[in-house]
């Protein structure tokens, strides 16, 4: 019988009008015979109070162990028949079980589990090997395991008094950093610059030598790595959780990872500020402000950027500094503070220089480019660009080097060399697309687009800029959803949907003032003035 009809038998007439509840009720024992039936006779005592209430209790898979255990009789109790199974078990076998239940995350593959353990890989592959036979633990596919939550609170429990605990933890730790450094710096080679070395395990890792295969570990182990940097910080190993949350910014960034990153970043300022640590602090509420501007929260964004730029300063940390005022720049140029922005991108420029940071350099250079450009002033932003263009090639910065080929591509559009613009704009999207850098394709798309509309390819630029509007969907990239909104509506209006372009422009709108773009706003409301009435109204 299965698990859910087992429950279903045993709470009789629940079980029509709470199904969902029972079927939860049934994950929650691990479909367990023994821990479903005295979860059953937990509910029948409580009367006519809904099954769901108690579901919610066993939601705690820490206290699920206390509310299953009769504490009458040895064979009727959760814990007592677990500890029979476990007490059958090598030492060998025992002790990676018990290790298993230190691990924070939803589940763990062979490399991580080595990791924990330490010692001889294949004494542990042998372990693991037992565990899944003795149904302790599942297997998900060839090397990826799961410990059911009510199995894995029982070894946590046994693990609490194992003295080679911390050790055990701080080792799955160092793993989990170390191998997403390689993944992270063989994605984004530009920011080895960015990151401290860690120490290499003591066990084998994956093979991280390429893009993708880094792309897909990340993927993988996202879940994982949150649960191990926010496990780190509330256990008392705080350099853990900051060592971990400044190496994975720039992949929850570029995959617009927006609550992974959220959580990250909470946690690794607590944990800054219980190591004294002031300059990563600085470092953690600009990366914070980073994610935020994405979102299109930028209040929230200007506020850590702000206190960012103060810690920097108080301690004396150019590089710190210039990142903070190169971010409060770029955010400036978003909200129509031009001078405000290009005064913060100067500041961010010079102490660059005096720091000899080359890529913050170029960064900033770019972004008062487009700040330029903004201004109407395309002479003095192309030298910008054309500067920030020459040390991005010389650092070896293939994302800085795409972003400014893109704003030299919208200078060749205003002075209508379109060809100029597409060549431009092509290779930056290939630069994005071999970079991993999914909003720096979704901008080259953009201008792609406009290029090929320039030239009277309607089609070949709608096709574009849909493309485009799908990627920042995708990414959460709201102040790139208005501006692919606003040239779908200028292509749309040009090829003679005038509706569809005031749909586009109307949407494009109520998002940028939503977010406080100021130029994106001005956009939308050119477009629809040059558009006419809606249809209804004419």
């Amino acid at each position: 019988m299965g698990a859910v009809a087992l429950a279903g038998r045993l709470l009789r007439s629940r079980t029509d009008g709470e199904p969902d509840a029972v079927a939860a009720l049934a994950v929650q024992c691990a479909r367990l015979p023994l821990a479903l039936r005295i979860a059953a006779e937990l509910a029948l005592m409580r009367g006519t109070a809904p099954l769901a209430a108690l579901v919610g209790e066993l939601s705690d898979r820490h206290r699920r162990l206390d509310l299953l255990a009769t504490g009458t009789d040895p064979q009727t109790d959760v814990g007592v028949v677990l500890s029979w199974s476990y007490g059958h078990l090598p030492p060998a076998t025992a002790r990676v079980f018990r290790l298993l239940g230190l691990h924070p995350g939803p589940d763990i593959d062979g490399h991580a589990v080595a990791a924990l353990c330490g010692g001889e890989p294949a004494v542990t592959r042998r372990a693991v090997d037992e565990l899944t036979r003795a149904h302790l633990i599942r297997r998900q596919d060839d090397d990826r395991f799961v410990l059911h939550d009510l199995l894995q609170a029982y070894a946590a429990r046994l693990a609490a008094d194992d003295a080679e605990r911390d050790t055990a933890l701080d080792r799955l730790l160092n793993y989990y950093r170390y191998a997403a450094q390689t993944a992270v710096e063989t994605m984004y080679p530009a920011e080895r610059h960015r990151l401290v070395a860690g120490a290499p395990p003591e066990t084998p890792g994956p093979s991280l030598d390429t893009a993708a295969r880094s792309l897909a570990w990340l993927n993988a182990e996202r879940a994982n790595l949150v649960a191990a940097a926010v496990h780190a910080e509330r256990h008392g190993l705080p350099a853990h959780t900051t060592a971990l949350t400044l190496v994975l910014l720039r992949y929850v960034e570029a995959g617009g990872h927006h609550d992974e990153a959220a959580a990250l970043h909470t946690h690794a300022l607590r944990a800054a500020e219980q190591l004294g640590d002031t300059r990563q602090q600085a470092h953690l509420e600009t990366n914070f402000a980073v994610i935020l501007a994405q979102q299109g929260r930028y209040p929230e964004a200007e506020l850590r950027l702000r206190h960012a730029a103060d810690l920097a300063a108080k301690i004396s940390d150019p590089v710190a500094e210039a990142r903070a005022l190169g971010n409060l720049g770029y955010l400036h140029e978003r909200q129509g503070r031009y001078a405000e922005a290009a005064d913060r991108l100067d500041e961010a420029i010079t102490l660059c220089r005096a720091a000899g940071d080359g890529t913050g350099e170029a960064r900033a250079l770019g972004n008062l480019g487009q700040v330029l450009l903004r201004r109407g002033l395309s002479g003095p932003a192309g030298e910008r660009l054309r500067a920030a263009l020459t040390i991005n090639r010389r650092t070896g910065d293939a994302v800085g080097e795409a972003y400014a080929l893109i704003s030299l591509g919208h200078i060749a559009l205003q002075q209508g060399d379109h060809d100029r613009a597409a060549e431009l704009c092509g290779t930056a999207l290939n630069l994005c697309r071999n970079n991993n850098e999914p909003a720096g394709e979704g901008y080259a798309l953009d201008a792609l687009g406009l290029a090929r509309l320039g030239a009277g390819d309607h089609a070949a630029a709608l096709d574009l800029l849909r493309q485009s509007l799908v990627t920042f969907s995708r990414l959460g990239e709201r102040a790139g959803e208005a501006n692919a909104g606003n040239s779908l509506g200028e292509a749309l209006a040009a090829s003679g949907q005038v509706q569809q372009a005031r749909a586009y422009h109307e949407s494009a709108l109520t998002l940028a003032a939503e977010i406080g773009d100021h130029h994106q706003r001005e956009r939308a409301v050119r477009g629809l003035s040059s558009t006419g009435p809606p249809a209804s109204s004419a």
